[in-house]
């Protein structure tokens, strides 16, 4: 069985509302807040939650403690980027393939924490508590 489609035909089908041209307005930003890895988007990284934070543990050789940093970055209004980078890389800000996690509205991104020991980088997103929003979560 061919299927054939007339895309003309189709398109001529269309309202012309649909087809007008309007000016776009600007889409609300989907996720408030991401947390970006500098691996590959198929890592393997661990996940954990806990009452306090989240904890990304990801196992990786060959890294010193003082290579590794964090930036919070504004990418609009209400919409925040964590990125964890590593100062001996030479790759570009603007990775396509990198590993990410949309952080859930609860966290505090800008306290976030890095530590790299025993080949194992952690990284920790403190969350905020229930009451307020200006306190984090004091851990147990």
């Amino acid at each position: 069985m061919v299927v054939v489609y007339d895309i003309e035909a189709a398109a001529s089908a269309v309202p012309s509302t649909v087809t007008s041209s309007k000016p776009l307005k600007r889409m609300p930003h989907l996720f408030a807040k991401v947390l970006q890895l500098p691996f590959r988007s198929d890592k393997d990284v661990e996940v954990h939650e806990t009452p306090e934070c989240y904890m990304f543990a990801i196992q990786h050789s060959g890294l010193a403690a003082e290579d590794v940093r964090v930036q919070v970055l504004e990418i609009v209004p209400g919409a925040v980027k964590v990125v964890v980078g590593l100062l001996s890389s030479s790759s570009d800000e603007n990775q396509v393939d990198c590993w990410r996690f949309r952080l859930p509205p609860t966290t505090s991104p800008e306290a976030t924490r890095v530590e790299y020991s025993d080949e194992v980088l952690l990284v920790t997103v403190p969350k905020i508590e229930a009451g307020g929003l200006d306190r984090l979560v004091a851990p147990a």
